[in-house]
């Protein structure tokens, strides 16, 4: 059976109480007779993984990777020996023909 703890509102005294989760509460003080009221703690609890502020945001800044190995190149950037291969367009032929 669960132990609960209980506070008298009377003398102020605590007192560790077991009794099963569907029988009576008690009410009475068993030191001066006085009204007890249950005392409640808070529950711990741990977020771990992915997805919560505290994993993700709290403010540790992941090592980055080495800058020299994953340096990027922009797509339209080329040495200065090299020239660009690509011709200018020519005009497409028009398909239309005139219905007369």
């Amino acid at each position: 059976m669960p132990v609960y703890e209980y506070r008298c509102k009377d003398c102020n005294r605590t007192h560790e109480i077991e009794h099963g989760f569907n029988d009576e509460r008690p009410t009475k003080c068993p030191a001066c007779g006085g009204v007890l009221v249950r005392i409640f703690h808070p529950v711990g609890l741990v977020f771990k993984g992915s997805g919560f502020h505290k994993t993700d945001y709290s403010g540790e800044k992941k090592a980055a990777p080495d800058s020299k190995s994953t340096e990027a190149k922009p797509a339209d950037a080329q040495p200065a020996d090299k020239k660009p291969d690509a011709k200018p367009s020519e005009p497409k032929p028009s398909t239309d023909s005139a219905k007369s």
